[in-house]
């Protein structure tokens, strides 16, 4: 009864008690819980996307005699060797039966060297191209391009090495050939392997034990994504190597045990996503965690104040300090549990529906029961520190020991912060390399923005005495009554300003969360523009798109492009090859790092390269040769059209002339190369070449500006005619020669090249200067001149690349005899990319990969991050306005005689309002500022490489700006303000009521 009856006039402290509780545990669960869901729908989607040797990992062992027990072996060490917390990962896995080197088959012309395969479910996988799939084991498939490389035709009869026939019924295709299941193996793709491989032949499993060949079984493993959580995704990074060993340990398999694919390295990238949301967002969860923590203290220093009186009535009556902290401690359970419970059991409520239908985890539980004892611990220790025994109450030195220990903490607080931050600083991010070689979250600099949230906050209290002497000093100018609410101000002590700590912890977490949403959101935009390079780029095709000509809903501008990789020093660069004149179109802006006019004008096309006129269907090519006999007697015009597509023109040749067609393509052509082929040409030799359309004999301009090089081993017997006229003069007697007439350009003939910075660096190269450059897989080098230097090169994920010009690397490959490049890419320039891939679903052919700047399902989960730092700023706020209106009240009722005095000396109810609104309303502005000041610097400090940690395939040339979230940020700040300037005028009201009904008797009192 007791314990009621000191309850009931604190109701207002344990209801604010009550809301921190319920706020902390719903935070708690829904947080992790959502926290969760994300990774695993980020973990998810992240896995789906892998296509290819990217998606799941491959096991080879020699076919066993007993084919169905070596299966049912091995898919169960498969399956039990991939484990997480000791639960089975879902895989799926897949067994078909192969040879590794083509076989020998009779067939009706002929012997067919052809490998032979079992594939259990190609029909899901691949679509019928011709007659029907195999029914019984006498019959067989076969992969549609290995058909017609080998001449193999449906009702083909073909015998294996063992003697078994089977007949030919059908031909297919991959369905998907960036489906996982095919593993970006080419034999089943494309018909032809390495080494000359072709096949498959797909046979009955039945037939292999008298193929009279030696077959090998394989296993493809794969995640299935649909079932997979984040907590997951180290077993299945592990998996390539942990299977291959637990298969090498059973000695059935001996040590044949061969594995492929590569799923490693693209697990990293999912898996660093989820640890950088993780990491992220702990960081505004501790200081949620921690303005909790200092609310509830706050609480309970209010409740132990207001029970000075009672406390020490109770203990001149003989109360001990043991017995009260009981009291405390079951008045704190008495409010905590249920409002632990309740939150709890609201946020698992509404979880599901939020967060990918995750269940509530184990963390957050945790939290909810920490949060519960935090409150309890509180409660209990403030009401044992306002009970002193009677000896503590005499000691002189116990304000000296308070003031003491006050200051230690506020010093303890500030160097753990700045060891915390240089931690951050150090690493640039909250994440580490583990000792395995993975990335883990570093304890301290995770904690590093609560921790000078903190302490920025601590040491503008400790400053507050500077303040106080202010207002002492404006008090002293002002008359009168006016200078009470200044007086008051200055002569607060440290426990009463704690709502500046309050408010300045809530708008600094506010400022916090606006800077890092801002900067996030500008340089993952960014970033994922710099990787995509335009508006959406389809990647993956074979031959020009079929949609080259049309003008895309949604299009601005669209080009060709094309792809290498070069070597430069010791390394492997990837070169992006796009139109100069297209650059300034079709490459999308990103400030400060790409200006694409910067880069056409650096990359100016200075070849005059031959149009063919509108309409053009082919091209007659008229020779003069002086003496006759000086002839050619082949000739060959490559042409490039429109999309970037090279084409070699073979001319039919009729006396003095050559005819030849062009192929379907876009208009404008323009003529790349002129091949010459001379036989028996006496020095001083000419041969002079006209070009003019079919048909109407239009003719062709050539100019006058042509280089000459020789592709059939470097004779320096020749030189191209001047002038006018285009050709070769023969300068020393030949046998035979072919020689190839290019256009000149102004530049020379190295190939103007633009760097990226961090390639100059590493490379040592500067403006100006010259490399011999290997085009991997042309087998020979491309003479350069870097003409400009650029942070970055749009196209490519890494901060490494370089930047050509389409048409003048297909110049330097031709000038050099090089293996001719293909444009494999269309880029288009588009506001509306949504629009534009809706439009080209279903029209891009097999193979091609569609991208866009917006985000991809696999960095979602870091978006989640950005969602749970603005939860938790308002998390903060709220926390911090409940706190400061539950200790004004709690203050106002604290001040009741000071009010029943004042209302006796005649000062009015409305002055006493209005001067305790001047008091609360400095305090507040105090905090505001404060909160305004540290979260500038705190973000200034930590947000850029905070944000940074979340952008996926983050560019370290990419400079990370510090950005504000305007709407965002300006509309929470405008709550607080609101809700602070309610809280104010309520604090007021509450005065002049109080002021109302103050007595003359309370006033003599």
């Amino acid at each position: 009864m007791l314990a009621l009856k000191r309850a009931r006039p604190r109701v207002a402290l344990f209801l604010a008690t009550f809301g921190v509780v319920f706020l902390l545990a719903a935070l708690s669960v829904g947080l992790s819980g959502f926290l969760a869901g994300s990774a695993t729908a980020g973990a998810r989607a992240g896995l789906a996307a892998l296509t290819g040797s990217s998606g799941g990992f491959r096991i080879t062992i020699p076919l066993a005699r007993d084919a169905t027990a070596q299966d049912v072996r091995v898919h169960r060490e498969i399956i039990d060797g991939v484990l997480s917390d000791g639960q089975r990962v879902p895989l799926r896995v897949l067994r078909d039966v192969e040879t590794l080197a083509a076989v020998e088959l009779d067939g009706p012309r002929g012997v067919v060297r052809s490998a032979l395969a079992s594939i259990p479910g190609l029909r899901g996988g691949a679509d019928l191209v011709s007659g029907a799939w195999p029914a019984d084991a006498t019959q067989a498939s076969i992969q549609a391009d290995a058909a017609v490389a080998l001449g193999v035709r449906v009702g083909d009869t073909l015998a294996l090495p063992g003697g078994a026939r089977v007949t030919i019924v059908g031909t297919w295709r991959a369905h998907n050939p960036s489906d996982p299941i095919w593993l970006g193996s080419a034999l089943p793709l494309t018909g032809l392997g390495y080494g000359g491989v072709a096949g498959f032949v797909v046979i009955d499993p039945s037939l292999w034990a008298h193929s009279g060949t030696a077959p090998v079984a394989r296993w493809t493993v794969l995640p299935q994504a649909s079932r997979i959580t984040a907590p997951q995704l180290a077993a299945i990074q592990r998996s390539p190597d942990t299977v291959p060993i637990a298969l090498l340990a059973d000695s059935r398999n001996g040590k044949s045990v061969d594995q492929d694919g590569r799923i490693q390295p693209a697990m990293n990238v999912i898996v660093s996503n989820v640890q950088a949301a993780s990491a992220v967002s702990i960081a505004p969860l501790v200081i949620v965690g921690l303005l909790g923590v200092v609310t509830l203290i706050e609480l309970a220093r209010m409740l132990s104040q207001l029970r000075d009186g009672e406390t020490r009535l109770l203990r001149a009556r003989g109360a001990t300090r043991q017995r009260l902290v009981l009291g405390a401690a079951v008045e704190a359970a008495i409010i905590s549990v249920p409002a632990a419970v309740v939150g709890a059991a609201l946020a698992a409520a509404v979880l599901p529906g939020v967060a990918h239908g995750t269940a509530v985890t184990a963390v957050g539980w945790t939290g909810v029961g920490l949060t519960a004892l935090a409150a309890i611990g509180v409660l209990a220790t403030s009401a044992g520190l306002s009970s002193p025994d009677e000896a503590q109450q005499r000691s002189e030195s116990g304000d000296r020991i308070r003031s003491t220990v006050g200051i230690a903490a506020v010093a303890l607080v500030v160097v753990v912060a700045i060891v915390a931050v240089s931690q951050f600083l150090l690493y640039g991010s909250p994440l580490t390399t583990t000792v395995a070689g993975g990335l883990g979250v570093d304890p301290l600099a995770v904690t590093a923005p609560a921790l000078a949230l903190a302490a920025l906050s601590l040491i503008g209290l400790a400053l507050f005495p500077l303040v106080s002497r202010a207002a002492e000093r404006i008090a002293h100018g002002l008359v009168g009554l006016s200078a009470l609410p200044v007086r008051q101000l200055a002569r607060r002590d440290r426990a009463a300003i704690t709502p500046i700590l309050l408010v300045a912890l809530a708008v600094a977490g506010l400022v916090f969360s606006a800077t890092y949403s801002g900067t996030w959101q500008v340089s993952s935009a960014a970033t994922r523009a710099v990787q995509v390079g335009t508006g959406v780029r389809v990647t993956g095709l074979s031959s020009p798109p079929s949609f080259e000509g049309r003008v895309i809903p949604g299009q601005r501008a669209a080009a060709p492009a094309g792809t290498a990789d070069v070597q430069i020093g010791d390394s492997l660069v990837p070169m992006v090859e796009l139109p100069v004149a297209r650059i300034g179109d079709v490459v999308t802006p990103v400030s400060p790092a790409v200006d694409p006019h910067e880069l056409a004008r650096r990359l100016a096309d200075a070849v005059a390269r031959p149009q063919l006129p509108t309409g053009a269907r082919g091209i007659v090519v008229s020779v003069v040769a002086t003496p006759a006999s000086a002839a050619p007697t082949d000739l060959e015009i490559t042409v490039v059209d429109a999309v970037g597509t090279l084409t070699t023109l073979r001319g039919t040749r009729d006396r003095g002339s050559f005819t030849m067609q062009l192929p379907p393509g876009t208009a404008p052509w323009v003529v790349r190369a002129i091949d010459v082929q001379l036989l028996r040409a006496p020095e001083n030799a000419r041969v002079s070449i006209a070009l003019h359309t079919t048909g109407d004999g239009r003719p062709i301009p050539l100019g006058n500006t042509w280089t000459l090089s020789d592709l059939g081993g470097g004779n320096p017997g020749f030189t191209a005619l001047t002038g006018a006229t285009t050709g070769v003069r023969v300068t020393a007697a030949t046998d035979g020669a072919r020689l190839r007439l290019q256009p000149r350009a102004e530049g020379g003939e190295r190939l103007p090249i633009v760097i990226s910075a961090s390639l100059a660096k590493s490379a040592g190269l500067r403006v100006g200067g010259q490399i011999d450059m290997p085009l991997v897989g042309s087998g020979g080098d491309l003479l350069a001149t870097v003409v400009g230097i650029a942070p970055v090169i749009p196209g490519l994920s890494s901060d490494d690349g370089v930047l050509a010009d389409l048409g003048s690397v297909q110049d330097a490959v031709l000038r050099s005899g090089l293996n001719s490049t293909a444009t494999s890419e269309w880029w288009i320039a588009t506001d509306k990319p949504g629009e534009v891939s809706h439009w080209l679903t279903g029209r891009l052919p097999v193979g091609a990969v569609l991208e866009t700047r917006d985000t991809v399902p696999a960095d979602e989960v870091l978006g989640s991050a950005n969602t749970v730092v603005w939860i938790a700023a308002i998390a903060i706020a709220l926390l911090g306005m409940l706190a400061v209106a539950a200790g004004l009240a709690a203050e106002v009722r604290a001040r009741n005689e000071q009010v029943a005095l004042l209302r006796a000396l005649g000062v009015g109810r409305r002055l006493q309002a209005r001067g305790r609104a001047v008091e609360v309303g400095a305090l507040l502005a105090l905090g505001l500022l404060a909160g305004l000041i540290d979260g500038v610097i705190v973000s200034a400090l930590i947000v850029p490489d905070l944000a940074r940690t979340a952008v996926p395939g983050a560019l370290a040339a990419l400079p990370t700006v510090l950005a504000l979230d305007a709407l965002a940020g300006i509309g929470s700040l405008l709550a607080v303000v609101l809700v602070a300037g309610g809280i104010l005028l309520a604090t007021a009201a509450a005065v002049r009521r109080q002021a109302g009904l103050a007595t003359s008797g309370e006033g003599r009192r």
